[in-house]
């Protein structure tokens, strides 16, 4: 399995662990999906991956 594969599989993961526990259209969604979502990456596969607000530091994101 490739990095993007890999990446894709941890976001389903990811979507479904949060299912009934966090309105994905809720304010602040992005950092708790992200956050869990890098958690996973980088503990299980060893892959770095940066969040959004890491990414772009000048700009707040929602």
């Amino acid at each position: 399995m490739n990095k993007e594969e890999i990446i894709k599989k941890v976001d389903e993961r990811v979507k479904k662990e949060l299912e009934g526990k966090v309105d994905s259209n809720m304010l602040g969604y992005i950092h708790i999906f992200e956050a869990r979502k890098k958690e996973i990456l980088e503990k299980e596969y060893g892959i770095q991956f940066k969040t959004s607000r890491e990414k772009n530091q000048s700009c707040y994101i929602d």
